[in-house]
């Protein structure tokens, strides 16, 4: 929120410098895709004028509305977009001698990190089995990935670049041995998260299958 003052000689904003500062001076990140509100709080002592605000800078589907109750402006976006934008307005009284003011910030709308690993494939019994499950971050350094549900034969090894190595050797346990030919599936839970606080989830299978050999016990 941003705050202002207004008087008859004019507006001043009461966030020290703001009003003459660059728009790095203020910056705030956001999801993409997500509804954005903020406002501009202004507010009359002499609760006599009317505000309103008028948008100079933004994002195309960036909104500025005067607020009903003259207390400022709300500032609105439905579906935001990724990027570095300049968010930029002014805010004025409706007295005869009063002037506008502006305001301005940077606005980071975050992209959220993907999964760039759409499957893990097949492991087979008694084989080694590996697989790289790889993150990806469109505007920021590599995110973090995390995996939850790996079976007991199989390793995860962060490799420090947005991706885990998968390693292991199914053995007979993992496997549905009621007929030959049989498998079994693990579900794993892939995260990948940014250093702003964007994360995406996917659950991705892992087949494990008989080797469809015989097998003899001793008593």
């Amino acid at each position: 929120m941003i705050s202002c003052a207004l008087h008859h000689a004019g507006i001043f904003l009461l966030a020290a410098g703001l009003a003459a500062a660059p728009a790095a001076a203020l910056a705030k990140s956001i999801p993409a895709g997500t509804p954005y509100t903020d406002e501009v709080k202004g507010y009359d002592p002499d609760a006599e004028d009317t505000v309103s605000c008028r948008k100079t800078a933004g994002p195309p589907g960036l909104q500025m509305t005067a607020r009903p109750d003259n207390s400022g402006c709300d500032i609105s976006w439905a579906s935001p977009v990724p990027g570095d934008y300049t968010v930029a307005g002014e805010i004025t009284s409706d007295a005869p001698d009063a002037k506008s003011v502006p305001f301005t910030y940077a606005l980071h709308v975050n992209a959220r990190p993907r999964i760039e690993t759409p499957t893990l494939g097949q492991a087979t019994e008694n084989q080694p089995y590996e697989a790289t499950v790889r993150c990806a971050d469109p505007d920021g350094p590599a995110p973090t990935p995390a995996l939850a549900g790996l079976p007991a034969w199989l390793h995860a090894t962060d490799n420090g670049d947005g991706s885990l190595t998968l390693a292991g050797t199914p053995g007979y346990d993992y496997v549905n041995h009621a007929t030959h030919g049989s498998q079994r599936a693990a579900t794993l839970t892939v995260t990948c998260s940014d250093d702003a606080g964007g994360s995406v989830q996917a659950n991705l299978p892992l087949v494990t299958n008989d080797t469809d050999r015989p097998i003899v016990r001793l008593p």
